[in-house]
């Protein structure tokens, strides 16, 4: 399948706009769809969007995408073998704004670290490390007022990135998995444990988690958070006047998702950019 008509899709005809889908449920309402080979689990997430079954935690999963998109545009090679999903996003704070994707972040991280038995870290705002390596990456978009996180987790190793990546970010690798790990299975116990993370901690006692809470999760998988080591943030979104080259130590989050970096001369707010050794 190369190619998916997005127009004018109801909610009926949705499904039937992707052959080959498979439902599965995952009880509470929520469910995994998957197909073999897809444009981008977030061109499938566009038309599932406005299907009731693609609840909040429901997941679109695919074997195989042929034009798996990152941050910025860059393409993400995305052969068989790996993860590749659209998870939809609670409504309502922290999902909904601009801490939406570091959020999704800490919950993959967390998931990851139940089933797999990791001390995986989140690097700001949106990329997955596992021993100083990046293992996965997450990109939001939002599709009929619906906020949709594409996930993507490499497993055993890294597919080619064709010279993307910069020459001091991270280095890519996979996450360590047992031989013969099965892509969807392993999303369906990862799916599983998100879902079990969000309502266990974001939902506490039928109550959204406060800032307070939130940050003290966040910030304790925070990449590069109390080490002394400075980082350099390449193109970053900052205040006019400030020099953009920045290069700090990461000290911490805001409370509306910027990272926190302090400089010789004083400690900024950066809202966007990448993060790479110095």
């Amino acid at each position: 399948m190369s190619d998916l008509q997005l127009d004018n899709a109801s909610p009926i005809e949705a499904l039937s706009l992707i052959p080959g889908l498979v439902k599965e449920p995952l009880g509470d309402g929520k469910f995994i769809f998957s197909i073999n080979e897809i444009t981008s689990v977030l061109d499938g997430a566009a038309l599932l969007a406005s299907c009731p079954d693609f609840s909040p935690l429901s997941s679109l999963f695919a074997h195989c995408q042929t034009q798996g998109r990152g941050r910025k545009a860059r393409s993400w090679s995305s052969p068989k073998g790996h993860i590749y999903a659209a998870l939809s996003l609670p409504p309502g704070w922290p999902f909904d704004g601009t801490l939406a994707s570091i959020a999704t972040s800490y919950l993959v991280s967390r998931a990851l670290d139940e089933c797999l038995g990791l001390a995986t870290e989140i690097k700001w705002p949106n990329d997955i490390i596992f021993c100083g390596k990046k293992v996965g990456g997450i990109l939001l978009e939002k599709h009929e007022g619906l906020m949709v996180a594409g996930i993507g987790l490499n497993l055993g190793d890294a597919p080619p990135i064709e010279g993307q990546r910069h020459p001091l970010a991270p280095p890519a690798a996979g996450l360590p998995v047992m031989p013969g790990e099965k892509p969807l299975k392993l999303w369906e116990k990862v799916a599983r444990s998100i879902i079990s993370i969000y309502n266990h901690e974001f939902l506490l006692h039928s109550s959204q988690i406060g800032w307070e809470d939130l940050k003290a999760k966040l910030e304790s998988r925070l990449y590069g958070l109390n080490i002394n080591r400075p980082i350099e943030v390449l193109e970053p979104g900052i205040p006019s006047g400030h020099s953009q080259r920045i290069v700090g130590l990461i000290v911490g989050l805001e409370s509306s998702g910027e990272l926190l970096i302090k400089t010789q001369e004083t400690t900024l707010k950066i809202w966007s950019g990448t993060l790479v050794n110095t």
